[in-house]
């Protein structure tokens, strides 16, 4: 998996849409070791 992925809610959509009026998107960060090396303190 990569060290950062963009989720988009309307991807999920049956009917896509190039501009849905609500949209949500999440970054999934990769935690697994030797991923995201800025996150460590």
């Amino acid at each position: 998996m990569a060290e950062r992925v963009e989720l988009k809610l309307s991807d999920s959509f049956l009917v896509p849409t190039d501009n849905p009026e609500l949209e949500l998107k999440v970054t999934v960060l990769n935690i697994n070791e030797g991923m995201n090396d800025m996150m460590r303190l």
